[in-house]
């Protein structure tokens, strides 16, 4: 049985190797710094994962030059581009989750621009994925939520 976090790793791959044919691979990291960060969050009955895509802005402006032909993407552009791709990355690990479990009801929510951060990206997550493409670091941290029914 794969885990939440199996499925963002090959998302996040396939993201990567398809739309912006490069190599994307897991990489042992510890720390991001001067990074863009969003959030989108995928819910299931009972936990809402918030997964939080975090880029340098050297990668965005790689993926601006390949995706949209700008060689000068403004901070609005490189928002939209870390935004849109939160949401192919989240929403291929969500497709990957339920194709895997038939019976799983997921949503996933729309991403929300957290900021730059140029210090340590200080949010405690269950886990933090780290990958490497083209000499870019590219991290991806998972903090799991219970839901609680009310009464």
């Amino acid at each position: 049985m794969h885990s939440i976090t199996d499925f963002t790793i090959s998302a996040t791959e396939n993201f990567f190797l398809h739309t912006l044919q490069m190599q994307a691979k897991v990489e042992a990291r510890d720390s991001a710094e001067e990074i863009y960060t969003t959030l989108i969050t995928l819910c299931s009955e009972d936990v809402e994962y918030h997964f939080f895509l975090c880029m340098h802005e050297s990668m965005l402006q790689k993926m601006a030059a390949e995706l949209l032909f700008e060689d000068n993407p403004d901070q609005d552009t490189m928002i939209d581009l870390l935004n849109e791709s939160a949401n192919l990355i989240i929403g291929n690990a969500k497709v990957l989750w339920e194709e895997s479990e038939p019976k799983i009801e997921l949503k996933l929510t729309t991403p929300q621009y957290q900021g730059y951060f140029e210090k340590n990206f200080s949010k405690e997550f269950d886990q933090r994925i780290f990958l490497k493409a083209e000499d870019e670091a590219v991290m991806i941290g998972i903090k799991a939520q219970k839901m609680y029914a009310s009464v």
